[in-house]
């Protein structure tokens, strides 16, 4: 019941588009936030990643064939 009375708000995942990637981690680390970038290989689990519900997390995603 809770999650219907505020479904806007929980589901909802901040986002950014970022042209210039340069310093982008960098920014990240100095703002809190740890990076994790994906990649197909898979060779590591997300869960063993996250160390804590409350941490700052940036996901860093890339196109499919140029990727990051």
């Amino acid at each position: 019941k809770a999650v219907r009375t505020s479904m806007g708000r929980v589901l909802s995942v901040p986002y950014a588009r970022v042209a210039e990637h340069d310093d982008l981690v960098a920014s990240l680390r100095e703002s809190g936030l740890r990076s994790l970038a994906f990649t197909p290989s898979g060779d590591v689990d997300l869960r063993e990643l996250v160390t804590s519900p409350q941490a700052r997390l940036a996901l860093l995603v890339g196109a499919e064939a140029p990727g990051l």
